[in-house]
């Protein structure tokens, strides 16, 4: 998986909030990062009581944060918890062991009418752990960043929020957001004629993050 040279630098959109409302909250979501993309993991994951949020591949990454090198990933939305259980894990993703896996509240947000399916989208996962040192700074700095994108052209939006409990393969973080450009073409535009943005996106993650890492992804 390599490193890609653009920048796929992007807000922590489940607090801005942009061009989506929130729909509902899951009791449990189950993150993964995989080596190979399991076939039919619609019907491992629904024997254990799951179904499938959003799969696909993972193409490159870019941030602080060192991660297994993996082909793809998987977001299950679960009647219950399965990060007790590795064998229920293991099942789920159709035999696989994941390399990562990460449980917590799941929530998802409205897809607005017109948007491209999601196999033309643009997807981008974001997986931080905060410092904490500034919340009153941090919530001023998200509205701030809301108020210059909410009226940009192309913008991203908003799928999937993981509030992260548990997780196996890494120190658990405190999030992963998953958001999508309408397309890759659509995500170039925005980036180039968004620098602006991106300088602020950048200075937040510095000043609010002690580590993070973006993974750039497409869906099946």
């Amino acid at each position: 998986m390599s490193v890609l040279r653009k920048q796929f630098l992007a807000p922590l959109v489940f607090a801005l909030g942009i061009g989506s409302s929130a729909a509902n909250a899951e009791p449990v979501g189950i993150f993964a990062l995989l080596e190979d993309n399991p076939p039919n993991l619609s019907q491992s994951a629904a024997a254990q009581g799951c179904s499938v949020a959003r799969q696909g591949g993972v193409l490159a990454r870019q941030g602080n944060l060192d991660l297994p090198e993996v082909a793809g990933f998987a977001l299950l939305s679960c009647d219950d918890r399965l990060l007790d259980d590795p064998k229920r894990v293991e099942a789920a993703f159709g035999g696989q062991s994941p390399l990562v896996t990460l449980e917590g509240g799941l929530t998802s947000f409205d897809i607005p009418s017109g948007v491209p399916d999601p196999q033309n989208r643009e997807y981008i996962i974001k997986l931080s752990y905060y410092n904490n040192a500034d919340l009153v700074g941090r919530t001023a700095d998200l509205e701030e960043l809301q108020q210059l994108v909410r009226p940009l052209s192309d913008p991203y939006r908003n799928e999937k929020f993981l509030e992260v409990h548990r997780a196996s393969g890494m120190r658990t973080p405190d999030e992963v957001v998953v958001i999508y450009y309408e397309s890759p073409a659509a995500g170039d535009r925005f980036r180039e004629s968004n620098q602006a943005v991106l300088e602020k996106v950048g200075a937040f993650n510095k000043k609010h993050l002690v580590s993070f890492v973006y993974l750039i992804a497409n869906a099946d």
